[in-house]
């Protein structure tokens, strides 16, 4: 538990979490990224496909494609069992959590003459961009209740500027808040919470909640599920807790079953799809054609996903190693929930094919941990407040000049200066706090070779024209 002295009777983590949000939403409409390219793209179309495919078109075998072969890759990408059934990439988590701007946005386009109803003009690219500020808040305000249990308000507040702000949350909360971290940092953020209170009550109230709340988790991204080990190991730091844990289970086990079945309640429309689409209840929707893309276990690329100039997580957000050390200070309680559903999500992330995730600022596959990560920051933040003035001076000069760094990066890859994909060491350097790209920008990039990506090799073209030549 935190320490009174630390105590605010202010909500300051609240005002700074509103503050935050309402920034990155003025962001939102000062870039207006639906005039330049449709936020519904690439990943975002096979996460959202389900919506215009079941509202608009009332087909979700995708059959209205053969009459408007041009939305197969302007709209839809869908991929194709063996048997040649089109089938939608993604799990329908997403859609789910666009539903309530699909439906502003299906609204406004039936109002406003001259705009097209088909589920991707203008007014649904413009609602779908409200969620990344909304739900960033949500799972703000939600962190929050969770953070108190062990730290003063003026702390959290702290920690929420320094994991929005020092981070590639804002971005993904903002400019590409469709993609599905922001909305995985809102669910976490929640099932963290929700975590918390079932530890301190085991009601039918917070086992409903947060049943339906793990299936949706699960709904958005299969490998989610891994965040259940948070839950199973909640309050365990040694053999006797654990024995303890195991007895509070079988003493709850028509709750945990409950649990259980609504967890599977929530995914089974995506076993009823996959059933339709492909006759199995089970589809595994990343195989297409010639190419599957899987894991990799025996080879995480450990150093690459963290430290590397094309993707690596520590070298664009530095400050998560903050959150890091922060983390040697857990409560006893949080000792192995933390670190084993850590370790274990991390190496999953660094054992997929395209360790890299495609084309994005830093590495954004670890955003729907920073919920786990924000006690880190808290936890040093606490500590921090406790040094002596000269060494907080000194330690803060160089947070802060971190985190000035960290959003002025953010603008440089919204301005295209940080490649989405191909960044070499030179390039990195010589456009280090510059403003504007060098003449021989493209000359220094290393694109990935996915081709071999997909094999479990690392290997990249040299440069663009290189690129085309062996093409």
């Amino acid at each position: 538990m935190h320490s009174p002295s630390l105590s605010s009777s202010r909500p300051w983590a609240k005002i700074v979490a509103y503050s935050l949000a309402i920034s990155l939403m003025v962001l939102v409409f000062s870039c207006q990224k639906w005039l330049m390219a449709s936020p519904i793209m690439f990943d975002i179309w096979s996460y959202y496909a389900y919506l215009p495919a079941t509202f608009i078109e009332g087909d979700l075998s995708l059959s209205f494609l053969d009459e408007h072969p041009e939305y197969i890759d302007l709209y839809y990408q869908p991929v194709y069992t063996e048997d040649g059934e089109r089938i939608i990439k993604m799990s329908m988590g997403l859609a789910v959590i666009y539903s309530p701007y699909f439906f502003l946005g299906h609204l406004w386009a039936h109002l406003h003459t001259g705009m097209a109803a088909n589920g991707f003009s203008q007014p649904y690219q413009i609602t779908l961009m409200l969620a990344g500020p909304i739900h960033l808040l949500i799972g703000l305000l939600s962190l929050r209740k969770f953070l108190l249990a062990y730290v003063s308000e003026k702390v959290v507040a702290w920690t929420f500027i320094f994991i929005v702000l020092g981070s590639n949350l804002a971005y993904y909360a903002s400019n590409d808040g469709p993609m599905p971290h922001v909305h995985n940092f809102m669910l976490f953020s929640l099932f963290l919470r929700g975590t918390q209170l079932w530890f301190r009550e085991q009601s039918w109230k917070h086992t409903i909640w947060l049943g339906l709340l793990s299936g949706l988790i699960v709904l958005v991204r299969p490998n989610n599920v891994l965040i259940g080990l948070s839950f199973i190991f909640f309050g365990v730091y040694h053999w006797q807790s654990l024995k303890a844990q195991l007895q509070l289970f079988w003493n709850n086990a028509p709750k945990l079953g409950g649990l259980l079945a609504l967890a599977f309640l929530v995914l089974l429309p995506q076993l009823f799809y996959w059933k339709y689409v492909s006759g199995d209840w089970i589809c595994y929707s990343y195989k297409n054609g010639e190419y599957t893309e899987g894991f990799f276990f025996d080879r995480p690329r450990i150093y690459l996903g963290l430290f590397s100039y094309t993707k690596g997580w520590l070298l664009y957000s530095p400050l998560m190693l903050v959150a890091i050390l922060g983390l040697f200070r857990l409560p006893k309680g949080l000792r192995w929930a933390f670190p084993i559903y850590l370790l274990l999500n991390s190496y999953i992330i660094l054992s997929w094919w395209c360790w890299w995730y495609g084309g994005s600022f830093g590495h954004r596959a670890f955003i729907d941990v920073y919920p786990f990560l924000s006690l880190g920051f808290a936890l040093f933040f606490q500590a921090f407040f406790n040094w002596s003035k000269l060494l907080r001076w000194g330690v803060g000069s160089v947070l802060g000049a971190f985190l000035a760094l960290s959003i002025f990066q953010t603008w440089q890859y919204i301005e295209g200066i940080i490649h989405w994909d191909s960044m070499s060491k030179k390039t990195y350097w010589d456009h280090f706090l510059r403003t504007e790209k060098t003449a021989d920008y493209e000359e220094w990039l290393i694109i990935p070779d996915y081709g071999a990506a997909l094999k479990g090799e690392v290997s990249y073209w040299n440069d663009y024209r290189k690129k085309e030549e062996k093409e």
